[in-house]
């Protein structure tokens, strides 16, 4: 966004932006405090009304905290997460929860194959002393051999490192890349960021003897200029004073900012009755080159014209 000061020098000036990253995001996070716009993922309760954005985006499928006023986080403390998957009876809700912190006592049955068993006969005469086998049947039976695990606290854990999750809870706003925050304002800038106190200078209602950029009419860009001038209205006699802009396209007075000043007395333009006198005439009006003040009875040096003109140019395109 740009604005035109009363020096006529164009101002960059650039608005915190957005983060883009979605309300409910999780992240791993090393720290032990918890960053600007996020909390611990640990099951905290927080208040519906304050965070109500987020509310909306988990509702209470974390818990629903107190039942009317809070709710819940995510409690990622000592857990891992996974998919939702509405085919697996274990994943098929949002913040369901499972699994067990030790490996239950359980058997594990294992069956062996292949023990041979000897069968055999000895014959021979009695002048024999020993034996000899002319027959061998192998019997492969099973075993089955039940091993307990034991009882007790025990764990399978893969490798693993202690962290925090966090959270996002509320959306922040965020400087450009390399931008710095300043208090001037009056000093072109591709990069820094002017604070609310600098912008709020910059875009109040600002009258000016210089051009000033207020806005769009009909699409295109809207100027503001304020004129002060003493030039003498002779007596019934039109004066015609150049307002000094070039490339006009629309012009008007802005009736509402435009008067007469004497001493310490302001009379509107154009119609005016001052000190109870009804007899003045006064005709004011605008062209593109000059503006136009007509008065019956004349007005003098020691008064001041103040003439406010809202004008749009033709070298401006429609937007």
């Amino acid at each position: 966004m740009k604005y035109k000061d009363e020096n006529g020098n164009w101002i960059d000036i650039h608005v915190k932006a957005i983060d883009n990253e979605p309300l409910a995001c999780t992240k791993i996070y090393f720290g032990t405090t918890e960053p600007n716009g996020y909390k611990f993922a640990n099951g905290q309760e927080l208040s519906r009304t304050e965070y109500a954005e987020l509310f909306k985006v988990i509702g209470t499928n974390y818990g629903s905290g107190d039942g009317s006023t809070t709710f819940n986080l995510p409690n990622m403390n000592g857990r891992v997460p996974v998919g939702l998957n509405v085919n697996q009876e274990w994943f098929n809700t949002l913040g369901k929860t499972g699994g067990s912190t030790e490996l239950q006592e359980h058997s594990h049955i294992q069956t062996v194959g292949g023990f041979p068993s000897v069968d055999g006969n000895a014959n021979g005469s009695t002048e024999a002393y020993g034996y000899r086998i002319t027959s061998l049947d192998v019997e492969t039976s099973k075993v089955n051999m039940t091993l307990p695990t034991g009882s007790g606290n025990t764990g399978n854990l893969q490798p693993y490192i202690t962290v925090n999750y966090i959270i996002k809870v509320k959306n922040l706003a965020t400087l450009p890349p390399n931008a710095e925050l300043i208090d001037e304002n009056g000093t072109p800038s591709d990069t820094n960021t002017y604070n609310a106190n600098a912008i709020n200078e910059l875009v109040k209602d600002v009258y000016s003897t210089k051009e000033q950029q207020i806005g769009t009419w009909l699409g295109k860009p809207l100027y503001r200029k304020t004129l002060q001038f003493t030039d003498t209205v002779d007596s019934a006699t039109a004066l015609a004073k150049p307002h000094g802009i070039s490339n006009v396209d629309t012009i008007w007075i802005d009736t509402s900012n435009s008067f007469l000043k004497s001493g310490n007395s302001t009379f509107p333009l154009p119609q005016v009755c001052y000190y109870g006198s009804f007899t003045d005439r006064v005709g004011v009006h605008v062209d593109i080159e000059n503006i136009n003040m007509y008065s019956e009875s004349g007005w003098g040096s020691n008064w001041l014209k103040i003439v406010t003109l809202n004008y749009t140019k033709t070298t401006d395109e429609e937007v």
